[in-house]
């Protein structure tokens, strides 16, 4: 068993820093039994007793994490928030926000991959054509 974990976004986390967690296996931040959104980055152990009734503040099951995502990617759009969009991309790409968009883009690269392709051999081909009319042009012509 590694003492690394990696977190719903991709990021390494130190075991050790996270608390175990059973309660909750459908959390977002429950990764291999432990609570990442709870962890504490320098390993000290919070001195707070949770009550054994008290529930997760962090606890969100993953579905709504995507729903969240996706509802937050739009207004950023809306917003024109490019800039917090480059900023927390990461997170939106795990969460699923960006699928379209980015399924999108893929798309347009590959007809403009395809486009550069054809408009290289049209352009080849045309230039060829011009060698061999200039040549025949230049040719002189017989005495």
């Amino acid at each position: 068993m590694s003492d690394k974990l990696m977190d719903w976004a991709g990021e390494s986390v130190d075991r050790d820093s996270c608390p175990p967690c059973t309660k909750h296996p459908d959390c977002f931040a429950c990764v291999e039994g432990y609570c990442t959104a709870l962890r504490i980055p320098d390993g000290r152990v919070s001195k707070k007793k949770k009550s054994a009734s008290s529930e997760c503040p962090f606890y969100k099951p993953i579905q709504r994490v995507k729903e969240s995502g996706a509802h937050c990617y739009q207004r950023l759009k809306e917003l024109g928030r490019r800039d917090l969009i480059d900023k927390y991309a990461d997170t939106l790409i795990v969460t699923g926000a960006m699928d379209d968009e980015i399924q999108e883009a893929n798309l347009q690269a590959e007809e403009f991959d395809q486009f550069r392709e054809n408009n290289f051999n049209e352009q080849m081909e045309k230039a060829a054509a011009e060698e061999t009319t200039l040549a025949v042009e230049d040719t002189p012509t017989g005495a």
